[in-house]
């Protein structure tokens, strides 16, 4: 069976550019094909072959940027049930500008090495996102998001993986800031723009549709492995996580273990944390009470930071574990 249908631009690109479309399944995983529109190209078609009946999942990044131009993409997967009588799916995508919408400009600043970072905005029945690549220091890297009345989550972080069966993104050696909340309303006729807080990031409630984030580095490192119940079998491929119980800078954490269960997981500030592992298909671990202090001179295999579990100091032979 195939599943294939026509790809319609509602404005062409103006040059040549090309656009990915995904189908997948938790039997295939993702399979992508790029489409190639030329400078005055407003349809193409695309098909994919091969295909056994069954549940899937059709998917493009929720913005296509094609020559500069953005065009709304499929923000959430859209399920698709293949059969017989199902194999075509014909696909439109509107260019995105600033009519009727309001113009949110997102600045970024700090130190990058190659990252790829999010740029999204989330609201009630949509999700827009931009990825792009920043490297080195970068001072008030911009970003513009055309949106619609509402109310969004707007921030950034390290791109997440593609996908309706991807997992967590990598963290990087950094740490997101908390999104910033704004309002708009009076679209299409007089938009206006209502942000709130954390006052920390965008200096209070403003109303100039800029919002401005300035990531900081994670320099301190939790060591530790994940188990069986055994405390010695490592678990790979699961997500660990820390918070601070009641914090509102969102200044915690997350990693994944390797192949053998360790992970290391990095953190900004000192403080007490709560730390905890999960795993899709196994019970999650108890959280357990870390506290992260500034370096000292004891010999415990960590130069970045001293971490206590229970009022115990962690070491190479008395690691952290979570099972």
């Amino acid at each position: 069976m195939s599943l294939g249908g026509t790809v319609t631009l509602s404005e062409s690109p103006g040059a040549q550019s090309t656009m990915e479309i995904c189908l997948g399944s938790p039997m295939t995983g993702p399979m992508c094909q790029n489409i190639i529109f030329g400078a005055s190209d407003t349809q193409k078609t695309y098909q994919f072959s091969n295909l056994a009946p069954g549940d899937y999942f059709l998917f493009t990044e929720p913005i296509l940027t094609l020559n500069g131009k953005d065009y709304q993409g499929i923000s959430v997967p859209e399920p698709i049930h293949l059969t017989q009588s199902i194999s075509n799916k014909n696909l439109t995508f509107s260019r995105i500008t600033s009519s009727g919408r309001a113009t949110i400009t997102v600045q970024i600043s700090g130190t990058f090495n190659d990252d790829e970072v999010d740029v999204f905005a989330g609201g009630p029945s949509n999700f827009m996102v931009k990825t792009k690549t920043l490297n080195g220091q970068v001072t008030d890297d911009t970003t513009t998001l055309y949106l619609n009345n509402g109310d969004w989550m707007v921030g950034m972080g390290p791109a997440m993986p593609k996908g309706p069966m991807a997992g967590p993104p990598p963290m990087p050696d950094w740490i997101p800031p908390m999104p910033v909340r704004i309002v708009v309303s009076g679209c299409p006729g007089s938009c206006s723009v209502t942000e709130y807080g954390p006052s920390t990031i965008t200096g209070g409630d403003t109303s100039d549709g800029t919002v401005s984030f300035t990531i900081e580095e994670a320099a301190l490192e939790v060591h530790g492995k994940v188990t069986k119940e055994d405390g010695v079998t490592g678990i790979p491929n699961t997500e660990v996580y820390a918070y601070q119980p009641g914090s509102e800078t969102g200044k915690g954490g997350h990693a994944a273990t390797d192949s053998s269960g360790n992970f290391v997981l990095k953190l900004v500030d000192p403080g007490t944390y709560k730390i905890g592992a999960f795993k899709p298909g196994l019970p999650s671990t108890f959280e357990r009470t870390i506290k992260v202090e500034s370096d000292s001179d004891v010999n415990d295999g960590n130069s970045t930071c001293d971490v206590y579990l229970d009022s115990t100091l962690v070491t190479l032979s008395n690691p952290l574990i979570l099972k």
